[in-house]
């Protein structure tokens, strides 16, 4: 099991999935959380094949399981820019950092789109 820690939640890699909880260390990193796991429920709604599945989200955003992906391990720049372009066309709102893109198999998608 590893654990790491993001802005505003906590992330779990647990076997084959990625468990995401919003941080407790202040109120208003707590709501951004929630917040974000809720935006993550949402987009994983839209079935984008640049998004990684959500396989469960609580309603009310403090759970929100992900299949596990692998990382990409160092930056293709032209690669990651033109990845970060396509999921913006989607509507998928991103933070344009290479380690929020998964590598599932060959097939890159974003595993964190919850800002």
């Amino acid at each position: 099991m590893l654990h790491s820690f993001g802005a505003t939640r906590n992330v779990w890699l647990i076997g084959r999935y990625a468990i995401k909880t919003p941080r407790v260390c202040s109120w208003s990193v707590f709501l951004n959380g929630l917040l974000a796991n809720l935006n993550e429920r949402l987009f994983g709604t839209m079935h984008s094949p640049l998004a990684a599945d959500v396989l469960y989200a609580d309603p009310v955003g403090l759970l929100l399981i992900m299949e596990r992906a692998d990382t990409i391990l160092h930056e293709r720049s032209k690669s990651v820019q033109y990845f970060f372009d396509r999921c913006m066309d989607e509507g998928l709102p991103i933070d344009r950092k290479p380690e929020n893109i998964g590598v599932f198999g060959s097939q890159w998608k974003l595993i964190d789109f919850g800002n």
